[in-house]
This record gives C-alpha cells, sequence and structure tokens, in this order.
C-alpha cells in the first residue's frame, strides 16, 4: 500500500523556490506559522494541523482521551519527519549537483581518496562533504582496506565497506574492551586478512589478538607485527604469553600437529610471544623480528635453517639468552642473504654472535648492532670477541678503518666505521657491552677481541676518569695504520698515558715509534693548565720529530690552553687549529 506524506503548499508559509534546478534565494526562509501534514492511501487518513497540536494542554486531558489522540496521530506524525528529511536531503542533492566539488570525475575522486588514505587521513569525513562524494567513496571498496581500529564500529565499518578485497589491519586502542571486541572479529575476517600490526600494547592485548589466530588459515596474510609492552623480564605475563605463543598457528590432531597455512607470510615481528622453532612460518620471510627472551633456547643449526630458508631476508632482529647447542654445523652451512641491510643481536654471549656471523656471506651494506655482555675470559682478560675470525664473507667489517669508544654508565660502546661504505653518522657495526668487570679491563681486552690492523681513524670518548693505560700500549702497538687520533673529553692523566705511549719506541724495532703512521691528533674538551700535561705533549712531539715520525697536525678545539703553549708548537713544526669557547 502507498503512503504520501507532505506538507500543504497551501498552508507552508515560506519563500517558493524560485528555479527548478535547485538555486535556493540568499535570503534566509520565514519559518512557518503552521504546517498541515496529509496522509494518502493509508488507514490513518486524514490532515494533522501542527498549530493546534502544540495549543493542546496534555497534562490536564485524561489519560484514556490522551492514549487514544497519541494512537491516532503518531504513526502519521513519524512518517512525516521521515518524509519531510526526505524532501530535504533531495533539495541538498539538487543545490550541490552543480557546485564545483561535485563536478569533478568519479576516477579523479577516487585518486584523491587513495591519496587520503595513503596519509592515513580518516575518509569517513570525506563522505559527508556531498551525495557524490559518498557515493563514490562507498563504489570502491578499495579505499576501505586499511582498518586502523580506534573503536569497534568505525572498524567494522571499514570492514564491510571493503567487501571482497584484503584488508591491513592497524590496533591502535588500549581499551581492553575494544580488544576483545574487535579480536573476535578477526576469526572470520582471517581469509581476508593481508596486514594485522598491534604495536605498543601490553602482554595481555597482544594475547588476545595470538588466541583469536590459534588454529586459523591466513593464505593472504603478508605482515604480522604483535608487539607488546612487558614491565621486565620476569614478569609473569610475559613468560605465559610467550608460552602459549608456541600454540600460534598450530592444530593439534591427537598426536598430530599441523600448522595453520601461511605461505604468503613476509614480515614477521613478535615480542614477547615466540612461536615453535619447528613451524614452517620462518620461510620466504623478508622481515624477522624475535624478541623473546624468555622463549627456549634454539640450537644454532635450527637458526641457521631459518635464515637458510629466507634468502630475501632485509632485517633480522633476534633477542635470544643463547643457543641451546651451539656447535658449528659443517663447512657446508655457508648461508648467502644479499639484501639484508640491518642485522641486530640481543642478549646472545659473544661467542654465540660470532658462532652465527661466521656463516653468513653478507654484502657490504650491512649494518649489525649488537647487545652482549662479556662471557668467558681469556686469564684475566675480559673475552667480547663478537666477530668471527675469518671476516671475509662479512664484506662490510673485512676490515675495519675507524673505530670510536665510549663509556655510558656501565656499558662499553664501539662504533665501528668503514669510509668506503658509511658516514661517520652511519656506523656499520655498533657493539654496546654490558660490563661485568673493571672498565679499564674491558678496555685492556679492546686490541685482543678486535682486529685494528687496518685501523686508520682512532675516537675515544668520555671514558669517566678511566685511564687505560694497558689499551693503549696494546692498540698502539698493533695499530701501525692509525693516521688519525681524536680524545674527547678525557682527563687529564688518559690525555697523558697517550702522549707517553707515542714516543715510546716500538721493539724490537729501534727508532720506530708506536704508530709510526701517526700525523694527526685531535684533542676536544682537555686542559692544560696543568705544566706537567703542557711537559708531556711537548715531549711527545718533540721526540716522534726527533726520530723521524713527526706529528702534522694538532686541533685543539674547546680546551684550556694556557698562554704561549701554540707559539712552542709552531716553533716545532706542527699544523695548529685551535677553536677556543
Amino acid at each position: 500500500m502507498s503512503r504520501t506524506l507532505l506538507p500543504s503548499s497551501s498552508t507552508f508559509r515560506c519563500r517558493k523556490i524560485s528555479r527548478i534546478d535547485g538555486h535556493i534565494p540568499s535570503d534566509p526562509p520565514m519559518r512557518p506559522a503552521s504546517i498541515d501534514l496529509t496522509s494518502v492511501g493509508t488507514p490513518t487518513e486524514g490532515t494533522i494541523r501542527l498549530e493546534d497540536l502544540r495549543r493542546l494542554d496534555l497534562p490536564r486531558m485524561p489519560y484514556g482521551d490522551l492514549h487514544n489522540f497519541v494512537d491516532d496521530r503518531l504513526v502519521l506524525l513519524e512518517s512525516s519527519i521521515e518524509a519531510i528529511q526526505e524532501v530535504c536531503v533531495r533539495l541538498r542533492e539538487l543545490r550541490n549537483a552543480h557546485t564545483q566539488a561535485s563536478c569533478i570525475p568519479p576516477e579523479l575522486l577516487t585518486r584523491i581518496f587513495s591519496y587520503l588514505v595513503a596519509r592515513d587521513i580518516d575518509l569517513v569525513r570525506a563522505t559527508h562533504v556531498c551525495h557524490k562524494w559518498r557515493q563514490v567513496a562507498l563504489d570502491s571498496s578499495c579505499l576501505w582496506t586499511r582498518v586502523t581500529v580506534t573503536n569497534v564500529e568505525k572498524a567494522e565499518a571499514y570492514i564491510t565497506r571493503s567487501r571482497l578485497q584484503l584488508v591491513d589491519v592497524f590496533f591502535e586502542s588500549s581499551s581492553n574492551h575494544v580488544v576483545r571486541r574487535f579480536s573476535r572479529l578477526l576469526k572470520p575476517l582471517a581469509h581476508r586478512l593481508r596486514t594485522l600490526v598491534v604495536e605498543g600494547s601490553d602482554a595481555s592485548t597482544v594475547s588476545y589478538f595470538m588466541s583469536a589466530l590459534h588454529y586459523l588459515p591466513v593464505p593472504h596474510l603478508e605482515t604480522l607485527h604483535l608487539i607488546g609492552s612487558v614491565a621486565s623480564d620476569s614478569d609473569r605475563r610475559a613468560v605465559d604469553v610467550s608460552k602459549d605463543g608456541r600454540k600460534l598457528f598450530v592444530t593439534r590432531y591427537e598426536d598430530r600437529v599441523s600448522f595453520a597455512h601461511c605461505p604468503a607470510l613476509r614480515s614477521l615481528r613478535l615480542h614477547p610471544i615466540g612461536l615453535s622453532w619447528d613451524t614452517d612460518v620462518y620461510r620466504g620471510l623478508t622481515v624477522l623480528e624475535l624478541r623473546v627472551p624468555q622463549m627456549h633456547h634454539p640450537s644454532q643449526k635450527r637458526i641457521l635453517e631459518i635464515l637458510k630458508q629466507c634468502p630475501g631476508l632485509e632485517s633480522l632482529h633476534l633477542d635470544l639468552p643463547a643457543l641451546a647447542h651451539p656447535t658449528i654445523p659443517d663447512s657446508s652451512w655457508n648461508i648467502s642473504l644479499p639484501s639484508l641491510s640491518m642485522c641486530t643481536l640481543v642478549s646472545l654471549p659473544p661467542d654465540n654472535v660470532a658462532a652465527i656471523l661466521s656463516h653468513l656471506t653478507l654484502p657490504a651494506t650491512t649494518r649489525f648492532e649488537i647487545f652482549t655482555s662479556e662471557h668467558a675470559r681469556i686469564g684475566p682478560t675480559p673475552s667480547y670477541a663478537v666477530l668471527p675470525r675469518n671476516r671475509s664473507r662479512l664484506a662490510g667489517v673485512a676490515t675495519i678503518h675507524t673505530i670510536e669508544i665510549l663509556i655510558l654508565k656501565r656499558v662499553l660502546r664501539l662504533n665501528c666505521f668503514h669510509p668506503r661504505i658509511w658516514s661517520l653518522e652511519e656506523p656499520v657495526l655498533i657493539l654496546n657491552l654490558s660490563l661485568q668487570s673493571h672498565a679499564e679491563d674491558a678496555l685492556s681486552a679492546l686490541p685482543l677481541n678486535f682486529d685494528v690492523s687496518e685501523l686508520e681513524i682512532l675516537v675515544v670518548a668520555y671514558l669517566n676518569q678511566v685511564t687505560a693505560d694497558d689499551m693503549w700500549s696494546d692498540i698502539f702497538h698493533r695499530a701501525q695504520k692509525l693516521r688519525t687520533l681524536r680524545l674527547v673529553g678525557l682527563s687529564s692523566l688518559a690525555v697523558a698515558s697517550v702522549f707517553k705511549e707515542l714516543r715510546t719506541q716500538q721493539q724490537p724495532m729501534i727508532g720506530h715509534p708506536q704508530c709510526s703512521a701517526l700525523t694527526d691528533i685531535e684533542l676536544v674538551d682537555v686542559s692544560f693548565r696543568q705544566a706537567w700535561l703542557v711537559a708531556e705533549l711537548l715531549g711527545c712531539v718533540e721526540k716522534r720529530m726527533e726520530i723521524g715520525f713527526p706529528l702534522k697536525r694538532l686541533e685543539l678545539l674547546d680546551c684550556d690552553i694556557p698562554e704561549g703553549l701554540v707559539e712552542c708548537l709552531n716553533a716545532l713544526g706542527v699544523e695548529i687549529f685551535v677553536n677556543e669557547d
């Protein structure tokens, strides 16, 4: 049965529309004194005048009369509201049809919307501009594939509008209510899931998403990042989540275990979840990040098997406490990773790191970042050799030309550079060594743990009052190609120790000083107000000039220099550069 509900034009007292194309005069319309609502072709045919309704004294009407009055008129009133809204919407469409925004071709609009999506700008706001924009956006299901979850209702709208397209889900809510509700949406969405990124959440949030993925095949999943924050390594929840993570993608049928199908996976980042080491998920990856210090230890062979199955790996990050069986496989386990640009190894003992790297063939552009601690000792000397003895297959660190040494609290940091590959702002190797012994012992062992035979530039900064006498002696003895020495913020005793070693003749080559190729010294933030330190500097310069290996260039930057020192150095043939505060 049809029904027409329109306001009566004879009693709708406002300005009339002046043109058929929908243009409305700029003067605001007058508010109508009354509106007649007429129903045609319905059981409740009739006319209601709103002006009369406003005059009713409803509180004084008997309940029975009020009940009948409302029943007779309520349907008509509610339907009239809908009809009036439809008329208003149509009028707005007519008005907007000739605006510049509505004249944009749909193809161009789609390109514009794609630009908004690429920059993570809310597309829903664009659909509220006009009817045409909304229809174009809703007709393009590819625009709704990036689902940034801040609330469930909006996420559901995006998933619905994406229709059969693959979707990329980025979770950004910390609400447990949102976590629980949205994690239930993953099961029906699994067959369309291309990306799932949950970062910065706590361990319990990660566990919800992990549980939602149990036993589910995800044939199109390319990126899985489940990164949860943990208060400490002893966090009980983190340990539980890590153990439960071994069930991810796993299905158990009686005594048989199978793994869910995820052949498209390329980027895998997990913390604190630890997958089973036996899963075939570790295959064909380009990004592999496992920060699972609570996970059971894999063998060195299993780690190498995983890397062998990922020949296109571009980024590797492993945070493991140790290898279970650090036995060295035979020489056939030489794995080439030509695309690897970043290798980060955390918590592994130095010998475990060296054992893994000894079987890799990596390009010169690979950067290394290693976090470890002193593991063993060679007699009284700490051992932290993280690089294998044979580094010919590690092109970036085969020869180290520049080393920067710093002590930051209880961490010894070494930045190693290769001038032909990286600038001084981008070290090819960063080693962060947690000190278990005295800093003096760790520094003294540096030449035993790093090959400095090709070293050309040495930067030593902020040793926290450590003089490192043994380090200077050993490193200068081995670094015969050293050309430039830069000392930053060292104590007077440490600087004096350097000058003493540089004027010592090398045994058994009498007449040759330590570092015979050294020509440039740069001193930064060093005070020369002590006369004995000035004497050590001048004695070093004079001795090296006397035996035929003079210093050619000396930079004094932000140093406290006494009057006459520069003139004395100039008289000894040294080129001086001074930059005082």
